[in-house]
C-alpha cells in the first residue's frame, strides 16, 4: 500500500485524541514543490539545518530519514534530502487549506511543512517513531551567495518562516523581515504575525515576536544555534536568476515559556 503520513494525534497530552484519517494525497500540491524545487535544483545546494528530539537519548533521525548531516548545522551537500523530496513515494497535502504558500508532505513517519521563496526552499518536519521517539528538525536548501550584499543605506527582505514543536502536531506561521545595513555590514531581523496552526485553517494560538539585531555578517553568513537557547543561524542566497544576495533565509530556535520549543526555518526575498 502507499506511504500514509502517521495518525496526527499528539502522545505528550493526558487524554489521547482520536486520530484523523489520511488526507488524500493533492497532485496539485506535489506540482506546486516540485516546480519550488526545480527553481533550486542545481549544484552546489547547501543550508543550514537545526533539530530537537522530544527524548535527548534517542537516535537522530534526520540523517537517516532525512537525509541530512547527521550532526552541525550546515548543510554542504544537499543530494540526500533532494533524493528525499523527489521520491515517487513521497504524498503532498495541503496542511492548513491554502494558507500562504505553504503546503505539506508524508512519507512513512515523517510530516513536513514547506515554503519557498525565489531561489530557496525551507521547511520544518515532524519524525513520529514509536512511542516518545519524536524529532523537529528545520532546514533551508539554496545556492549561497558566499558574500555580503551590496548596496547602500538599509535594505530590506521579506518572507516567511515555519516552525514545529515536538510537543505537538501543528505548525508555526509568521513573517520574516531582514534589514541590512550597509555601513556595518549587519543585519536585524524579525519574525512577527507568528500564529500557531494545530492542522486546519484558523489558528489556535498566537506566539510573541522573535528579533535578533545587530548580527554581524561576514561572507554572507550570520548568526549562531550551538547553543539550546533562542537562536538564528542564516545566510544570503542567489536568486534563480543569479543575482546575488537577492534571497535570505536559515534556521531559528525559540523557546516559548510554558509551551515548549519551536525548530523552525525562514526565507525572504529582497525588496
Amino acid at each position: 500500500p502507499p506511504n500514509r503520513p502517521p495518525s496526527q494525534n499528539d502522545n505528550s497530552g493526558s487524554s489521547p485524541t482520536p486520530p484523523r484519517p489520511p488526507r488524500p494525497p493533492d497532485p496539485e500540491l506535489r506540482t506546486a514543490v516540485s516546480g519550488a524545487l526545480g527553481q533550486i535544483s542545481a549544484t552546489g545546494l547547501e543550508g543550514h539545518v537545526l533539530s530537537q528530539r522530544a527524548v535527548a537519548s534517542h537516535p537522530t533521525q534526520r540523517h537517516t530519514v532525512l537525509g541530512l548531516p547527521q550532526t552541525g548545522t550546515e548543510i554542504d551537500d544537499a543530494s540526500g534530502i533532494m533524493t528525499r523530496l523527489n521520491t515517487a513515494g513521497t504524498h503532498y497535502y495541503d496542511r492548513n487549506s491554502g494558507h500562504g504558500r505553504g503546503s505539506g508532505w508524508g512519507y512513512s513517519s515523517v510530516l513536513s511543512y514547506t515554503n519557498w521563496e525565489d531561489g530557496i526552499f525551507f521547511a520544518a518536519t515532524r519524525y513520529q517513531g514509536a512511542g516518545s521517539s519524536k524529532e523537529i528538525t528545520a532546514y533551508i536548501l539554496g545556492t549561497p551567495s558566499g558574500a555580503n550584499p551590496t548596496g547602500t543605506g538599509t535594505a530590506t527582505w521579506n518572507g516567511a518562516i515555519v516552525a514545529r514543536n515536538v510537543a505537538k502536531t501543528g505548525h508555526l506561521d509568521g513573517s520574516a523581515t531582514l534589514t541590512y545595513d550597509f555601513g556595518d555590514s549587519t543585519v536585524d531581523v524579525l519574525f512577527a504575525n507568528l500564529q500557531y496552526y494545530p492542522g486546519g485553517s484558523t489558528p489556535t494560538q498566537s506566539v510573541a515576536d522573535s528579533s535578533w539585531n545587530d548580527l554581524d555578517v561576514t561572507g554572507g553568513v550570520f548568526g549562531d544555534c550551538s547553543g539550546s537557547s533562542d537562536c538564528v543561524r542564516g545566510q544570503f542566497f542567489e536568486d534563480t536568476a543569479g543575482t546575488t544576495g537577492n534571497a535570505v533565509g536559515g534556521v531559528f530556535r525559540k523557546v516559548v515559556n510554558n509551551d515548549g520549543t519551536y525548530i523552525g526555518a525562514f526565507g525572504a526575498t529582497r525588496e
